[in-house]
C-alpha cells in the first residue's frame, strides 16, 4: 500500500517473520526504513486510513493491530481486539 501523505510504501508478509514493513520510495530506488513485528501469524490483510496516518493489519492469529505509520514521530500503537 503506498502512503496517500508521503513517498513510503507498506508491505506485509508472512512465514517466517510475519512483519510489516516500510519502505521509502525514491527517484530510483525504495530503501527499507524500519520493520515492525507483533502477529504471532502470518499478516493476511492491510487496510489504510483515508487521511493516511494509521493503517491496520490482520493475520492469521485472530487479532488486529493499529499502526500510527505515517506521522513525524513513527509509533505503533498495537491494540488487540479478540
Amino acid at each position: 500500500m503506498f502512503s496517500p501523505i508521503s513517498r513510503e510504501l507498506v508491505t506485509t508478509h508472512g512465514y517466517s517473520l510475519n512483519q510489516i514493513n516500510l519502505w521509502k520510495v525514491g527517484e530510483n530506488c525504495v530503501d527499507k526504513l524500519e520493520t515492525l513485528t507483533g502477529h504471532n501469524c502470518r499478516v493476511l490483510y492491510l487496510a489504510g486510513e483515508h487521511e493516511g496516518g494509521r493503517i491496520c493489519t490482520g493475520a492469521g492469529d485472530e487479532t488486529l493491530r493499529f499502526w500510527n505509520l505515517f506521522e513525524e514521530k513513527r509509533t505503533a500503537e498495537r491494540f488487540d481486539l479478540r
